[in-house]
């Protein structure tokens, strides 16, 4: 079968062309080191915007520039990423937060080493999140965060709801499309009460 592409030429301009596709929803990356605070450490308002992301291009040059969660010069514990659809804030109280919840994916350490895939896993969760596939009603997703910890690692998708119809499928395809294996731990939690209602 012939190629579509022709020459590196037009390679390197399909390329060009869909990093700088507009995302549906515009997002927002933002950092928090606990470790620096001062005073109370789940005070969210010490949390630091990197950017705004608004195309796949503008994604992999924050992820390429940003320690990772795994792996040489990796995040320190107590440090978090966030993910957010811009307008909504990372924490619980926000308004399109508050009636909702998350899919934890718990990734316990193994020898208090981090897992091997935690990266992987990471990345392909803010894609699938900004790509608008993890759910047909694209106003659901909320945001995506990474919670570095000493025992255990979790990346989590927050949802405006806790309807078991509207978001059971979002936690089969975090599961099977990210590969995870049983011994990894996928959970919806409620922000109301902390209720574990469903697990994949």
């Amino acid at each position: 079968m012939a190629s579509a592409i022709t020459n590196k030429g037009d390679s390197d301009e399909i390329s060009k062309d869909i990093i700088n596709i507009p995302l549906e929803r515009e997002w927002v990356f933002w950092h928090k080191d606990a470790n620096k605070l001062k005073g109370d450490k789940n005070n969210w308002d010490y949390g630091e915007k990197i950017c705004n992301i608004d195309t796949p291009g503008a994604f992999w040059r924050v992820y390429n520039n940003i320690k990772h969660p795994e792996g040489p010069n990796c995040l320190d514990d107590s440090n978090d990423y966030y993910l957010f659809v811009k307008g909504i804030n990372p924490k619980y109280e926000d308004p399109n937060n508050i009636n909702g919840g998350e899919w934890r994916i718990s990734i316990k350490r193994n020898k208090n080493k981090r897992h091997e895939e935690l990266n992987t896993y990471f990345v392909h969760t803010c894609l699938f999140c900004i790509g608008e596939t993890l759910n047909e009603d694209h106003t659901i997703i909320n945001g995506v965060t990474l919670n570095i910890r000493k025992r255990e690692d979790r990346i989590c998708v927050w949802l405006k709801t806790c309807d078991k119809s509207q978001i059971i499928n979002i936690g089969e395809r975090l599961r099977n499309w990210n590969n995870l294996s049983s011994s990894i731990s996928v959970r919806f939690q409620t922000f109301n009460g902390n209720k574990v209602i469903l697990e994949i």
